[in-house]
């Protein structure tokens, strides 16, 4: 029984593999259209089990997948998004579709993951195939929860289709700079505000950080585990709201804050960053700025990480970038090219953590609760997950600098029947000793707290929910600083200063809760790709 259940899932993993192969080669992601019954033919036609019924369910996922994305495909074509008009004609009616595929493609991907790699030296393919497939259904299955995700709430928060006749909503932009970190992203550099009803978006003056005075007192209630890891700043400083890497608390202190402010009561909160903004420009062709140059596809993230703090004094970098923010997101929300490759980039800046959404709503928060848009901490031990989060302690621009690589893989079971992984971090400061004398002061700190040149970096690394942080290895014992708790989570607290062009490793076994076999997953401070 169990080599007939390995053989049907080997054939499910050629279609997912297929699938993908397909996909890759399509100009604009999905075109099920033109595809999908060219799949169905091909692997009906070579499909060898398909008198058998206890194959047959597995066989049926990979088709039933598809042809529900074939529904989203079709939907998606009434999409349309200009002159800052949302216009989503039809996506209700391809929710549940949607959601089917997601759950599908979910739990083929866990069924997947369980099958141990086949070892027949002969067969080399076939022995490598079920790893292969696991990349391919991570892949898909990643992309379509996202897309789920935002399908199942766009309709309300944009107030169009059933809830045209719905209140105007009022959603705060966050708009980040990488290159001073923080946990779940970085500081606050502009924020703006959006007025939506009936699809249509109105984009209000952003304004600096500097323009939100700071609190006397915290504007929520701070747990005694906030104060401790993030200290009252969490809740005092707009530049500090993301200290913490469970964005839905970032949300509904960054709405205090605001709410005290302006007297504005916000319907959500959606914290972007340059990485999101060069994802996006790279399909809607870039944005011309006031003082002549253009923010693109290509140099959105250096621009505004890097060349604005190396050539501007700090008080006109301010006012540079809540121009940016708004000239550049206006420009998103007016021009989306090719709707595919416009949703694609936007469903690669959620996987990538360059885009997160918190809503003031219950039922919207619960909707995408398990979605990696929502940025929310994973508390529950049947769901484990690792996160590993830096924040930057410089007080400088340098984050520009430090590469940042995490692997995980799994180490064995433990006594206790716990899966047992080995989390792997190697950090480095690129930065030569040649850029640091000439580098601007702005962007190394002056050195007011490290010498100019270093990068200071405050490390979190959150075991899975009822797992425990079993060992660690830092390069330098004295780094590592301890352990503490977080929302429930055990977490290990560690501080780096790095020397230019210095590369540092750490090692940390962690363990899942015993009772779960569910593989682990990963979270991270979002990384500057293409750097």
């Amino acid at each position: 029984m169990r080599a007939l259940l390995l053989t049907a899932l080997l054939w499910f993993v050629f279609a997912v593999i297929v699938f993908a192969m397909l996909l890759r080669m399509l100009p604009n992601s999905l075109d099920g259209k033109r595809y999908v019954p060219l799949i169905v033919a091909i692997m009906s036609s070579i499909h060898p089990f398909s008198s058998r019924p206890s194959k047959q369910g597995l066989w049926n996922k990979s088709l039933d997948s598809i042809a529900q994305l074939q529904h989203y495909d079709n939907d998606l074509n009434n999409v349309h998004v200009e002159n800052g008009t949302i216009e989503i004609s039809g996506l209700e009616a391809s929710q549940r579709p949607l959601q089917i595929a997601d759950d599908t493609i979910d739990k083929a991907t866990r069924e997947v993951k369980t099958v141990k790699a086949v070892k027949t030296p002969h067969i080399a393919q076939i022995a490598d195939a079920p790893k292969t497939a696991e990349t391919y259904c991570e892949k898909l299955d990643s992309m379509v929860h996202s897309l789920n995700s935002i399908v199942q709430v766009l309709p309300s928060m944009l107030g169009t289709e059933s809830h045209a006749n719905d209140a105007p909503r009022n959603y705060l932009i966050l708009a980040q700079t990488n290159a001073e970190a923080r946990p779940f992203g970085g500081l606050t550099g502009s924020l703006g505000l959006a007025t939506v009803q009936g699809g249509h978006v109105s984009l209000q003056p952003f304004v600096s950080d500097s323009e939100i005075q700071n609190a006397d007192e915290p504007v929520v209630d701070l747990t005694a585990e906030e104060r401790l890891l993030f200290t009252d700043k969490l809740g005092k400083d707009i530049r500090d709201v993301n200290f913490t890497p469970d964005f839905p608390r970032t949300g509904e202190i960054m709405s205090a804050m605001w709410n005290r402010q302006y007297g504005v009561a916000v319907d959500g909160v959606i914290a972007i960053d340059p990485l999101f903004l060069q994802n996006m420009l790279a399909v809607t062709g870039g944005v011309a700025m006031p003082d002549g140059s253009t923010l693109d596809g290509a140099n959105t993230a250096q621009t505004l990480l890097h060349d604005v703090y190396a050539r501007m004094a700090p008080q006109e970098t301010d006012e540079y970038f809540a121009v940016a923010a708004q000239a550049a997101f206006d420009h998103i929300m007016r021009n989306a090219g090719n709707l595919k490759s416009y949703v694609k980039a936007l469903s690669t800046s959620v996987e990538q953590g360059h885009v997160v959404v918190w809503s003031a709503h219950e039922d919207e928060r619960n909707l995408i609760a398990d979605s990696a848009i929502s940025g929310k901490l994973i508390t529950e031990g049947a769901k484990p997950q690792v996160g590993v989060y830096i924040s930057d302690e410089t007080e400088s621009k340098m984050d520009w600098y430090l590469h940042r690589e995490v692997t995980t893989e799994f180490q064995k079971v433990a006594r206790n029947g716990a899966n047992q992984y080995t989390v792997h971090i190697k950090l480095q400061n690129t930065m030569t000793a040649e850029e640091a004398a000439s580098e601007a002061e702005y962007v190394t700190g002056g050195g007011n707290i490290v010498p100019k040149g270093q990068i200071k970096t405050a490390l979190f690394i959150y075991a899975p929910a009822n797992g425990r942080l079993v060992d660690w290895e830092f390069q330098n014992a004295d780094d590592y600083k301890g352990v503490t708790l977080h929302n429930g989570l055990t977490v290990g607290v560690g501080d780096v200063t790095l020397q230019p062009g210095e590369s540092y490793e750490i090692t940390v076994h962690v363990q899942s809760a015993p009772d779960t076999d569910e593989p682990l997953t990963f979270r991270q401070t979002p990384l500057i790709e293409g750097r």
